[in-house]
């Protein structure tokens, strides 16, 4: 299965290409968004995570290219600022002198709802999810992959319980609640040992922070 992008790595990337856009005249955006190609689930997963908050996570690291300054001027405060500091000089300006002139009616009709650039990661996650679920539903070769070592979010885990047939949700509740009880298990022999002055083994805390954050999901 593939692996993630780093988000550090590509935020570096598109502050570089944004500190030369000026010398790159108006194809920068059309390579920013080609660099992005449309993978499969199977392509994002990785094993012992959440396969929906990844391809979320992905769209989200090539968003500029897909925002049109003729789509709206709401941004929320976090994308007006990655917008400003990464996007194509024509479709930020753009962007900001829309803003501009529509400020008094989006000061009393804005919300996080109506940004954009949220409203297309919200999209993508949909999108996302009744892509797992087809492929849960088919017990394809990557669906099966999915059932054994995906570790779904509670958020993104309650979204596909509401999509799935039911003779499905009973193999969710036990993708749920297989990392759990592992993890408990180990954490109980760890604490019994620690007790004991023998603090060996460790590495288990660690674990146990990444699970409970990851069951957070990247969007909560």
């Amino acid at each position: 299965m593939g692996r993630i992008p780093s988000v550090a790595k590509l935020w570096a990337t598109l502050t570089e290409e944004n500190l030369a856009r000026g010398n790159r005249g108006k194809d920068y955006h059309v390579r920013i968004q080609s660099a992005f190609e449309k993978l499969p689930i199977s392509g994002l997963a990785v094993k012992g995570s959440c396969p929906v908050c990844g391809a979320v996570k992905y769209f989200h690291e090539s968003l500029l290219g897909h925002l049109r300054a003729e789509a709206g001027p709401q941004l929320c405060n976090f994308h007006a600022w990655l917008l400003a500091k990464s996007a194509q000089a024509e479709v930020a300006a753009s962007f900001f002198l829309n803003a501009l002139k529509a400020r008094e009616r989006i000061a009393t009709s804005a919300s996080p709802s109506s940004c954009i650039g949220c409203g297309k990661v919200h999209e993508e996650e949909v999108e996302r999810l009744k892509e797992v679920t087809r492929e849960l539903e088919r017990n394809s070769l990557t669906g099966m992959w999915l059932k054994e070592h995906a570790r779904f979010c509670l958020r993104h885990m309650l979204g596909l319980k509401k999509q799935v047939p039911a003779s499905l949700r009973g193999a969710l509740d036990e993708m749920s609640s297989r990392g759990a009880a592992e993890l408990e298990l180990e954490l109980r022999e760890f604490l019994q040992q620690a007790r004991q002055g023998d603090r060996a083994g460790g590495g288990v805390l660690g674990r146990a922070a990444e699970f409970l954050v990851g069951q957070r999901g990247i969007l909560d």
